[in-house]
């Protein structure tokens, strides 16, 4: 065989091992590729899982939680002292009232059918003195419940002390005289119903944002947000934006620094939950994380809307790992064919 000839074959035979080694290089590249993306996804939907069953578990326990407090005041609304106008016994109530439920509520109040202050619990008695009359009969948490007859769930409301709080009252209904006399003229009416004031709960809406954070897991980064129903935030963590509107100014400019994408996502998520639906999208606020929205009913009202976003730290690590390791299987791939290469080279020389 001759010399040229000889080449020839020992060049084809080192462009094949070299074919043969770029080629096992782009496919370890693919397939790490490949599997890079198949564990960022399957990260992304373990922390947008943790997130709905986050905010779900949330919603429902603060659902139960002022629910129990609904009853509560109802109960106290019915009480025999509160009908009577006791004041000894029904301050006792409210009191017991206050610290069963003191984990939430700053304290309960009893407004007299003209809306003025007959008792408030956890006050000493010279701040008693100081409310003891006050009229509130201004405040929402009265005129509503004296109007419908029903419960009423304020939005935040700046109280007297400058403290926020978000108020529920129950209004205090008694039969009148003439259904005392003559109960058989009003039975099956609502005629014979005397408005006699209200029992209100009031809860700071820093207490409740505090109670919330404690209920987040500790294997979940993320942040809580509490709306009313007409989009009013009652808590979040950058207390700037608290009792300011979601759709308002302020916080469309906050979302409008995230970009577009996010801004319309978030709207888009707020107005389905106050709407009743819950959901999650992916956001971009501090890096990419979801973002999740569920609504709170309260017998069968809607109260607002609860929303969790937690960043999808997991995911950058583990795609950091991922790509450490594909960096690394390539630089093997390119090593072991560069050898492979040079060792053939060297043999045919030999040969």
């Amino acid at each position: 065989m001759s010399v040229d000839k000889r080449s020839r074959r020992n060049l084809g035979i080192i462009a094949i091992i070299t074919a043969i080694a770029i080629s096992l290089s782009l496919i370890s590249y693919q397939y790490s590729q490949y599997s890079a993306a198949q564990i960022e996804e399957i990260s992304i939907r373990d922390t947008r899982s943790n997130a709905e069953i986050q905010a779900y578990n949330l919603g429902n326990a603060l659902a139960s939680k002022l629910d129990d407090i609904t009853s509560l005041i109802r109960t106290i609304g019915a009480s025999r002292a509160i009908q009577e106008g006791d004041l000894s016994v029904a301050a006792s109530i409210l009191n017991e009232a206050q610290l069963a439920t003191s984990d939430l509520v700053d304290f309960y109040m009893w407004l007299d059918k003209d809306g003025r202050i007959v008792w408030i619990s956890n006050l000493n008695q010279t701040a008693y003195e100081q409310y003891r009359g006050l009229d509130l009969s201004y405040r929402l948490y009265f005129s509503e419940p004296k109007a419908t007859h029903n419960v009423y769930y304020s939005s935040i409301v700046d109280s007297n002390d400058r403290i926020n709080r978000l108020y529920m009252s129950y209004p205090i209904i008694g039969k009148n005289v003439s259904a005392q006399l003559d109960p058989v003229a009003f039975v099956g009416s609502s005629l014979g119903d005397e408005f006699r004031g209200t029992v209100v709960a009031g809860i700071r809406t820093d207490v409740l944002g505090r109670h919330l954070e404690s209920q987040i897991s500790p294997n979940l980064e993320g942040q809580v947000g509490l709306i009313d129903r007409t989009g009013i935030i009652l808590y979040l963590k950058d207390s700037e934006y608290v009792s300011k509107n979601v759709f308002g100014v302020k916080f469309q400019s906050f979302l409008q620094s995230l970009g577009s994408e996010t801004i319309r996502t978030m709207s888009s998520g707020f107005k389905l939950g106050l709407q009743g639906y819950s959901g999650s999208e992916d956001i971009s606020i501090n890096g990419k994380s979801s973002f999740v929205y569920t609504p709170i009913l309260l017998e069968g009202n809607q109260f607002g809307v609860l929303y969790v976003i937690a960043p999808y730290t997991q995911v950058a690590e583990v795609t950091a790992l991922v790509e450490n390791q594909k960096n690394l299987s390539i630089l093997l791939i390119i090593a072991i064919g560069a050898s492979a290469v040079t060792s053939a080279f060297v043999i045919l020389q030999w040969n």
